[in-house]
């Protein structure tokens, strides 16, 4: 008797999780398009969170292209080190981030994960000392709640001042087999410590 595999408690865990944030993220956005401003200015999206493979991340990733278009995009991570951010899997946050930052003392590990869509909408997540793909990890979803979105944003600026930047500079290639492949040149603007530069490679996406 043939049997599929089935996935992991862990891998059906993170799915959910993305799924229910792509879900709140087109909820917003589409919400949000009757707003429009009069300088035609884009905007905004900022996202603090522990790595491109958090839940979070992977979620506003694979919405990039319906995001683009009409907001910029801004990342902080929290707590990894300057050598973690330079891995190859950071260097997917390149290809729908316009900007990037990174942030390791220790005293910042209480900064929950959050996404801010807009001027009114938020999504919480866990503290970053907690792995985000847990079963029973925290999440809180605001949709139409202005004054929890100011504090959210007031919070990621004060954070985007304090941050180290990471820098890309992308060159797409092609595989033997047609498919893309991008090579990213990341580089970290650390204060006192100079800068830090390694060629990473992505998948297109």
């Amino acid at each position: 008797m043939h049997k599929n595999k089935s996935r992991s408690n862990g891998e059906a865990v993170v799915e959910n999780k993305e799924d229910r944030i792509k879900s709140f993220i087109s909820q917003c956005l589409a919400a949000q398009r009757h707003e429009t401003n009069d300088d035609g200015a884009l905007g905004q999206i900022l996202l603090i969170t522990r790595s491109s493979k958090s839940p979070v991340a992977r979620a506003l990733a694979e919405m990039a292209a319906a995001c683009r278009s009409e907001y910029s995009v801004r990342v902080i991570f929290v707590g990894p080190t300057a050598d973690s951010v330079l891995s190859s899997h950071e260097g997917d946050i390149s290809l729908f981030a316009d900007g990037a930052g990174f942030i390791d003392q220790p005293r910042f590990l209480d900064v929950h994960e959050q996404l801010v869509l807009g001027e009114n909408a938020v999504w919480y997540g866990e503290s970053m000392r907690r792995e985000p793909n847990r079963r029973d990890a925290f999440e809180a979803f605001y949709e139409n709640c202005p004054q929890t979105a100011q504090s959210a944003i007031r919070g990621f600026n004060n954070l985007w001042q304090r941050c180290s930047r990471i820098a890309f500079d992308q060159t797409k290639l092609m595989r033997d087999d047609g498919t893309d492949l991008v090579s990213v040149n990341v580089t970290l603007d650390q204060p006192h410590h100079g800068t830090k530069t390694r060629s990473v490679n992505s998948n297109s996406h």
